[in-house]
């Protein structure tokens, strides 16, 4: 019903300029749980004006104090569909944004990323509009794998930093370095259960234990609690395996 609501009014806001509104990430690749996002993306014609701006800030905060869970784990961009055609400029986008569990617009490149137009094109579930491999083109593997390498390039020194913080960053920190070393080693964007199921088999099974652990904490565990000290051990190594293998 929230997706529902969510779609029809934008469509009503944004008039002529809608094109079509899609889900992508977990959601769409199969493999979601409690604790995923809701991911959208709804595509326009052209940047969205002032007006239309401040009429969808009011929908995402009335949508964000609704009762259903998913309206507190609504994620998504109002994208242009030009700019979506083009791969020359990923990352460079300024899209009316509306980040996970929050009731505000902003404007953000978060989902002009190349792990988001792969799941979009491959994955995407049209809720409105054309197919999304119309929308969007494939993205080729070579891309893909170069994406990954500059995120584990920029992710790997920082870890320390931030990784043990809480039950959220734990989890978080090994998973989504599960799917970074994936799409760099198969030039592939798996879901965070999919990777983790991918990087311990990819290790002979030595790292299943604390993978499989961190898809069971999801949705089980409060954000801000503790993070787990027993497995805390078993990051520094994994982090440390996957920085050797991948040269970072």
């Amino acid at each position: 019903a929230v997706l529902d609501d969510l779609v029809a009014a934008a469509r009503q806001i944004l008039g002529d300029r809608f094109v079509g509104a899609y889900l992508h990430g977990s959601l769409a690749q199969g493999d979601a749980d409690l604790e995923s996002d809701a991911d959208f993306l709804i595509i326009t014609d052209g940047p969205v004006d002032e007006e239309q701006f401040v009429a969808l800030a009011r929908l995402h905060h009335r949508l964000a104090h609704g009762e259903s869970h998913w309206t507190r784990h609504l994620e998504g961009s109002y994208a242009v569909a030009a700019e979506l055609r083009s791969l020359s400029g990923v990352g460079r986008a300024s899209w009316p944004y509306v980040d996970h569990g929050s009731d505000r617009l902003e404007i953000s490149n978060h989902c002009d990323t190349i792990p988001a137009r792969v799941i979009l094109h491959e994955n995407g579930i049209a809720l409105a509009g054309p197919s999304a491999t119309t929308v969007v083109p494939p993205v080729p593997g070579d891309l893909v794998v170069a994406d990954a390498a500059a995120g584990l390039a920029e992710w790997l020194p920082d870890l320390d930093e931030w990784a043990f913080t809480d039950a959220w960053s734990q989890r978080y920190s090994v998973l989504n370095l599960a799917r970074m070393v994936a799409a760099h080693e198969t030039g592939q964007v798996l879901s965070k259960r999919a990777a983790a199921g991918w990087a311990a088999t990819l290790w002979g099974g030595e790292f299943a234990p604390l993978l499989e652990a961190m898809v069971a904490a999801r949705g089980a565990t409060a954000f801000d609690d503790p993070a787990d000290p027993a497995w805390i051990p078993q990051q520094h190594a994994f982090f440390a395996a996957v920085a050797a293998r991948s040269g970072s």
